[in-house]
């Protein structure tokens, strides 16, 4: 089994630039009506500078106006250089160009990052101007929080793919991991990482030769009660 890591998002964004009021609450974020698959609402970073881009890194909205990253993809870079681009399924280099982003207005970091430790990975990107949410191309995911049910061992969760080599599909990917917490061989095989993954805010995921996007959002499938499916976010994936 090939593990990989996914920060939990619970509390983080506390921290951060958005009140808890100003989220959406299931049924209205994280329906799965968007085709064709349930990656269609994982958002694409793109960071350019002079018009070139630098590289790509996975996200996603949490609000119109607020998308969720990994702290990694956007330190060092000024924010009037990033744009978000969003509706994508399929995407070249033809697509990823400014002019077809939407720029960031700012950025802001978690305030206990340490980046030696890759802890509290996170930051939120505040868009100049908010998103149409159709739930057609583009939804919002919702985010776990502490009237959330607990992972259990090997409940699914659904992630943006990361290829292992240098090459990167057109087509936006998802993958099926597995969760395990620190106790379990899956995780303690990564006996270098180990003492990183025990620190709170880090959960595993694992899958046979399988990790997620930097950045990407880490899923799950629940219900309401009237039975309307939704995907909560757990996490956020770095490999």
């Amino acid at each position: 089994m090939r593990t990989i890591f996914a920060f939990i998002v619970l509390i983080v964004l506390v921290r951060l630039a958005v009140r808890q009021d100003e989220l959406p609450v299931p049924g209205i974020c994280g329906i799965s009506t968007i085709k064709p698959k349930t990656s269609s609402r994982i958002v694409n970073v793109g960071y350019y500078e002079n018009g070139t881009a630098k590289f790509y890194c996975g996200a996603n909205l949490i609000t119109a106006k607020h998308v969720l990253t990994a702290i990694h993809c956007v330190v060092g870079n000024d924010a009037q250089y990033i744009r978000i681009h969003f509706a994508l399924h399929n995407f070249t280099s033809n697509v990823l160009k400014p002019e077809n982003g939407i720029p960031a207005q700012r950025y802001v970091s978690h305030e206990s990052h340490n980046s030696g430790r890759l802890t509290n990975d996170v930051a939120v990107i505040r868009l100049q101007v908010p998103v149409a949410v159709d739930n057609l191309k583009v939804g919002l995911v919702c985010l776990i929080n502490s009237a959330s049910s607990k992972l259990k061992y090997d409940d699914p969760v659904i992630g943006d793919p990361n290829q292992p080599s240098s090459s990167r599909p057109v087509e936006l990917q998802q993958v099926v991991l597995q969760y395990a917490d620190a106790t379990y061989p899956d995780c303690k095989s990564l006996t270098h990482l180990l003492n990183f993954v025990k620190e709170l805010s880090k959960i595993c995921a694992c899958g046979q030769y399988q990790r997620v996007c930097n950045g990407g959002p880490l899923v799950r499938e629940k219900s309401l009660p009237d039975g309307t499916e939704y995907f909560e976010q757990v996490g956020r994936g770095v490999s």
